[in-house]
């Protein structure tokens, strides 16, 4: 029997699981804050983001990420347990169109911040700015 978060994952629609492009700060936490930096959000999907930083963490390295959801109603904080699943080292893109950074996929995102989360994108796709717009 699959897990909750499995579920709630495969719920989601398959026009959310493409990542968009998106410019707001992130913070990155490893740890009980031992390490802790502020990057940016360079795309967002409902599974996870790419975090533009310096940081540069193992592949499967679990840290939590806090970022605010510009909202029509105020910015809503979203705080998830992420996992690292790839590294853009500059030195050695594996995204040349990327800066320096980290893809990450959510693994712990409670179901407000969940529903927000596509709230938020399908608002982004929705806008007319996005026709036309590349995705992953």
């Amino acid at each position: 029997m699959p897990n909750a978060a499995v579920q709630e994952r495969d719920r989601v629609p398959e026009s959310l699981r493409h990542r968009l492009p998106v410019d707001f700060p992130v913070t990155i936490e490893v740890g009980s804050a031992e390490r802790r930096e502020v990057g940016s959000v360079a795309n967002l999907s409902a599974r996870g983001m790419f975090a533009a930083s310096r940081m540069r963490l193992p592949v499967g390295t679990a840290l939590r990420v806090t970022f605010y959801l510009p909202l029509p109603t105020g910015a809503r904080p979203i705080v998830a347990s992420a996992r690292v699943r790839w590294v853009n080292d500059p030195q050695a893109p594996r995204a040349p169109d990327l800066p320096g950074g980290m893809g990450l996929e959510f693994v712990g995102l409670d179901g407000s911040s969940a529903r927000d989360l596509e709230r938020f994108l399908q608002d982004l796709l929705a806008a007319p700015v996005a026709q036309g717009m590349p995705v992953e």
